[in-house]
């Protein structure tokens, strides 16, 4: 398995023998330009997928769906890296993807009782039965 040198804090797994690799920190450049900071391997290290998750992930878990769960800190929420509203992808400080990297989910608070998310620090991920 070849790796780009990068600060990889996150692994986990995915269903049909696959891990995610992801970096917590992604630059956006001036040329409209990103870095890719997820990576997707089967089992024996080959690179399956190239994911843009946003910059600032503090924490990532996948449930067993294959969905992809990521929380933001405070610089990936508020842009960081030349990443400008309304392109900041951790904006909302939690967001699902699929394991295509599309995004699925994202918090909104909806009602008076809910706020924003200005740091997520940690997530967990369980089933609707749990």
């Amino acid at each position: 398995m070849a790796f780009e040198r990068r600060n990889w804090t996150h692994v986990d797994t995915l269903p049909n023998d696959r891990f995610l690799v992801v970096a917590c920190r992604c630059t956006r450049y001036s040329d409209g330009s990103t870095d890719f900071n997820g990576r997707i391997f089967d089992k024996t290290g080959n690179l399956l997928r190239q994911l843009l998750l946003g910059d600032g992930i503090e924490d990532i878990k996948t449930d067993k769906d294959g969905f992809i769960w990521a929380s933001y800190f405070d610089e990936g929420i508020f842009g960081h890296f030349d990443w400008n509203h309304p392109e900041i992808i951790a904006s909302h400080g939690l967001v699902k993807w699929n394991d295509q990297g599309c995004k699925v989910y994202e918090y909104m608070p909806t009602d008076n009782d809910l706020q924003p998310i200005d740091d997520c620090y940690s997530i967990n991920v369980v089933d609707e039965n749990d």
